[in-house]
């Protein structure tokens, strides 16, 4: 079960804070502190995404061999379901969030608490309009799954999962203030010790009990427990948000409602795009299908952590850079920041698709598998998205949301209309090539929007950057599967995949600016790293 406030949405809005706080007047945050948290919060957050791996993983293969497949659809089809409903956040999360930089910067405490309390109520509201609507949406859970399907009790289990969701928007919306305050290596911790908990209750009550019931009421009451904790460490962190606090006036609330505007219809895109795919599978196909799919898509979106991590940590210095540098430096940097965004999401499809089958079959059985389509177009997706996101990054720090305010929702409709019509002949890989053909939208014009507004720049050079990229990955991933299919042996492949695209990579792209200019960072951040140890 997962928290449908997304950590990774709110996460990425707060990455530049520390920036913004740079480039505000009256920041007291110094060069020094600033690359001394950000490192800590790098490298707590890469031992917490190790863990968000390794333990889901242990949990997983538990719950497959004491409650098989069905039950795992179940988990993907009322996550999207709520997902679907979150659509009642609209981007208010984000546009509050934003409103939070000046006054973090400032160290003024009477504007973040009239904020945080205006971030209360509406958050208040929130919960109740989802617990509301999942009621409304309980006697028709029938319609979203397929007829043959041998799982009693789905309302019931719906109610937790609604729960959960709604008991959620109560509770986190005061670690924005730690994100923000760059102190998000405390919510890394108490999260792992949450996770290592959850983990040994979750699978002690599959092995004993064999009950779904008490393996959802085990995770939630986990998930209640850690978010306690982190809100009694913001009370002592920041005594001050309990001392009684003005409204939030009336000019303030001007641009948090302008943002929340554009907002709203990129987060209804959102939700067509991501939250409708297994609905759709659990309705033509079936829950077992969902509970496949979502095998596939632990590990991706487990490896999808790995790598956001490493780019919340690469364009935390964008935001300044857009404050003080000539747009010939922002253009520079952009290119190198899209040239790691290749070659990391390169190099990870790359591995995910050579050894995905093969450990699959090891960990599940050939039973469990997908075919080598839909694997391909899952892997896919998860490039293009990922090479999409570092465009829309830059594009958020511009805050460029009112130009392609239409994008999302016209890329959504294309996708649900897609879908609908290829998940028949094809299947699960109808629906993911639906996915894929509607990114193409955003893929063409949101690198338009930067290109034109941030840098002056024509669009065209970044066409070219990004088929010279694709062609190399199709490349390095065509020797690559090669040879791990002559080898035949999993371990081997697995170095085949660290060896043959890297240097793939490095023998193309060695004397390039991009490569250069990355390679000097890497190692300046070592050094800082040891200076600050």
């Amino acid at each position: 079960m997962y928290f449908i406030i997304s950590h990774n949405q709110i996460r990425l809005h707060t990455l530049l804070i520390g920036d913004y706080m740079q480039k505000t007047s009256g920041s007291k945050t110094t060069p020094n502190s600033r690359t001394h948290y950000a490192l800590k919060n790098m490298f707590s957050g890469f031992f917490i995404t190790f863990l968000t791996l390794l333990f889901p993983f242990i949990t997983r293969t538990v719950f497959i061999r004491t409650l098989g497949a069905e039950f795992l659809g179940i988990n993907g089809l009322f996550t999207n379901l709520l997902g679907v409903l979150s659509f009642a956040e609209l981007g208010v999360g984000t546009a509050i969030t934003f409103s939070l930089y000046k006054p973090l910067a400032e160290n003024d405490r009477k504007t973040i608490q009239s904020i945080m309390r205006y971030y209360k109520k509406v958050y208040r509201v929130i919960a109740a309009f989802v617990l509301l609507s999942g009621l409304v949406l309980l006697p028709f859970l029938s319609f979203f799954t397929d007829k043959d399907n041998h799982i009693g009790s789905l309302r019931f289990y719906f109610i937790l999962y609604l729960l959960n969701s709604a008991l959620s928007y109560l509770l986190i919306y005061k670690q924005t203030l730690l994100i923000a305050d760059q102190q998000n290596y405390t919510i890394t911790n108490y999260s792992a010790a949450a996770l290592f908990i959850k983990t040994l209750l979750c699978c002690g009550v599959l092995l004993w009990f064999h009950s779904f019931t008490l393996y959802l009421l085990a995770d939630f009451l986990t998930g209640i427990i850690k978010n306690i904790f982190i809100n009694r460490k913001i009370k002592r962190t920041y005594p001050f948000l309990n001392d009684p606090a003005p409204d939030l006036p009336a000019e303030q609330l001007i641009p948090i409602k302008k943002n929340i505007k554009a907002l709203i219809l990129h987060k209804l895109g959102g939700i067509s795009v991501y939250q409708t795919d297994n609905i759709i599978i659990s309705g033509f196909i079936g829950l077992v299908s969902v509970g496949l799919l979502s095998n596939y898509l632990l590990i991706i979106n487990s490896i999808n952590q790995f790598t956001g991590m490493l780019f919340n940590s690469a364009c935390a210095g964008f935001g300044n850079v857009l404050a003080t540098e000539k747009s010939e430096r922002q253009y520079f940097l952009f290119k190198a920041y899209q040239f790691l965004g290749f070659w990391v999401y390169g190099w990870t499809a790359i591995c995910l698709y050579a050894l995905l089958q093969p450990f699959m079959a090891v960990w599940l059985g050939k039973n469990m598998l997908l075919s080598l389509l839909t694997v391909f177009l899952i892997v896919l997706n998860y490039y293009l998205t990922g090479m999409r996101a570092i465009v829309e990054t830059i594009k958020g720090t511009a805050g460029l949301y009112h130009n392609d305010k239409y994008v999302s929702i016209a890329q959504g409709g294309i996708n649900f209309v897609l879908s609908l019509l290829l998940v028949k002949p094809l299947g699960i890989a109808g629906v993911y090539l639906g996915t894929i053909i509607s990114g193409f939208l955003p893929l063409l014009l949101r690198p338009h929007i930067v290109y034109r507004n941030v840098f002056s720049v024509k669009t065209r050079y970044y066409l070219y950057d990004f088929c010279k990229y694709t062609a190399v990955v199709l490349l390095a991933g065509s020797a690559t599967c090669i040879l791990c299919q002559l080898c035949g042996n999993f371990l081997l492949g697995m170095a085949l995949c660290l060896l043959v695209p890297n240097l793939i990579l490095f023998v193309v792209f060695r004397n390039t600016n991009e490569f250069q200019y990355l390679k000097a960072a890497l190692f300046q951040l070592l050094k800082e790293k040891r200076r600050n140890e």
